[in-house]
């Protein structure tokens, strides 16, 4: 059998699935990003593997047990099944945007993800949760206030790493958003869209994106 260009077993290091360093590390030597890679796999480990490293996961396998659905992105019961969505451009959403599929549909989805939302300075009840909440509904992009975190702003956002206390607010809410949303980027400039200014409160978030994509 000819090998792909990169082989891993479990005999190569006592890191395995579904420990995420592995598969970071295969990214790495694939030179692409973990949101941007698929794992197809057989067995829960590699669904949690695959949700830990921040991969997209397929699982390929004739039964499952009750608890493994609120793991899986996609289960497909058998590899012919796989075969033919994957041969005919099959539409998956990925599990961080399930919720929103089901209550907006997908075509909100592919709107909203072009929408890049300056985010607030004071918003609430944080830069995190409003972020947050943004990027569930599928907002692509956020622009950030080159602002340092000040160690009050850092209580106010407690998802944010404390070792960006004292830096700006950007790089923070770059690896935030990377870890929790990997479909969205923080970017410099907004491009392509005069959009109303965004509501500070998160609650109000839903309702200013139905009436852009209507």
């Amino acid at each position: 059998m000819t090998l792909p260009r990169i082989v891993r077993s479990r005999d190569d290091g006592d890191r395995v699935k579904p420990d995420p360093e592995a598969l970071r590390e295969v990214c790495s030597q694939l030179g692409t990003d973990a949101a941007d890679t698929l794992l197809i796999g057989d067995y829960i480990y590699d669904m949690m593997g695959a949700r830990r490293s921040g991969m997209r996961g397929i699982l390929v396998r004739k039964t499952i047990q009750d608890d493994w659905d609120q793991w899986l992105e996609c289960h497909y019961t058998s590899m012919h099944e796989f075969y033919d969505d994957l041969t005919n451009h099959a539409e998956i959403t990925a599990w961080e945007y399930r919720d929103v599929h089901r209550q907006y549909g997908a075509d909100f989805l592919r709107k909203t993800h072009a929408i890049t939302l300056p985010v607030p300075e004071r918003a609430s009840p944080g830069i995190d949760s409003w972020v947050s909440r943004a990027a569930s509904l599928g907002v692509g992009g956020f622009i950030a206030e080159n602002e340092e975190l000040a160690p009050e702003i850092w209580r106010q956002n407690p998802s944010f790493g404390i070792e960006y206390m004292g830096m700006p607010i950007e790089m923070a809410l770059r690896d935030f958003v990377k870890n929790r949303w990997p479909f969205a980027k923080v970017v410099c400039t907004q491009e392509g869209m005069d959009l109303p200014l965004p509501p500070r409160n998160a609650d109000g978030l839903a309702e200013y994106l139905l009436a852009l994509v209507s």
